[in-house]
């Protein structure tokens, strides 16, 4: 039905719950003056901002992962420059994180999300890469690192870790 919410999914067993983690005010990126492209806001524009909060939003991750056991993490990102710093970041920090975008070298995207999919790498960074159509049930956290003005765009990056699974019982976001 037409008439379906993410309320009737979730009561019906379709998807898992969103569980929200404030990462606190210092953590959010400044969306004051940021043009809109496609009815979201301009990445590229947004991406210094970003990249500035990095090596912050990684530790939050981090801290998440270990405090509530998390074993799959998506991550969003604003542009490429974003996806090498934070992928750099974590493993600066000794979590094997793979980050992808569109100029990843030949074969790095697949051999990636295999490594995310079986628990190799238990974060996978990416810039408009896997909003919609992306299945990985077990993903158990998202770390979005970028704003979104579009709903839609928002709820779609949602859904990546909102798919039911016996693996994980929620998603952190």
């Amino acid at each position: 039905s037409s008439d379906l919410t993410f309320l009737d999914a979730l009561r019906d067993g379709y998807v898992k719950p969103l569980v929200p983690v404030d990462a606190g005010e210092d953590e959010t990126i400044d969306v004051e003056g940021l043009a809109s492209v496609g009815g979201d806001f301009d990445l590229e524009e947004m991406a210094p901002r970003a990249i500035k909060l990095a090596p912050s939003h990684v530790k939050t991750v981090i801290d998440v992962m270990q405090k509530f056991n998390r074993r799959r993490v998506l991550v969003f990102c604003c542009n490429i420059e974003h996806v090498d710093k934070v992928e750099a970041e974590f493993r600066r920090l000794g979590v094997p994180a793979v980050g992808v975008h569109s100029r990843s070298v030949p074969g790095k995207r697949d051999k990636s999300v295999e490594a995310f999919r079986h628990g190799i790498a238990p974060v996978l960074v990416s810039c408009n890469m896997f909003n919609t159509g992306f299945d990985v049930p077990e993903i158990d956290g998202l770390g979005l690192c970028r704003a979104w003005k579009s709903a839609v765009g928002y709820a779609q990056g949602l859904g990546r870790g909102a798919r039911a699974t016996l693996v994980a019982e929620n998603c952190m976001v």
